[in-house]
């Protein structure tokens, strides 16, 4: 893959030990999705959708009586910010995926 700012397609050939290597429009690294065109946009929904996952997953301990609203709050934070927000230094954030993070975290 080679990151560029335009929309020019450049044909690249890398060869590693007479093996080309494919090209590929992304990849995952490190469980970040890494595009050509160096946008978070599929990085940020797919951590929205694990983000939601997880509170799914944590729902009844959270809406459990037994609990102080305290405890609840370090929980989402613990388990499900966590999960948000992993990678989140990397990102390169529009108005469109603030505003989705922002709703998530409602």
């Amino acid at each position: 893959m080679a990151a560029r700012r335009d929309q020019i397609y450049t044909n690249l050939v890398i060869k590693l030990n007479d093996i080309v290597i494919q090209e590929v429009e992304q990849f995952s690294y490190l469980g970040s999705i890494i595009t050509y065109n160096n946008t978070s946009t599929m990085d940020i929904k797919k951590r929205i959708t694990l983000a939601k996952q997880t509170f799914i997953k944590k729902n009844s301990l959270l809406i459990s009586k037994h609990l102080k609203i305290e405890t609840k709050k370090k929980f989402i934070k613990t388990f499900v910010w966590s999960v948000l927000l992993y990678g989140c230094e990397t990102w390169t954030i529009k108005k469109k995926e603030k505003d989705r993070l922002e709703a998530m975290e409602m």
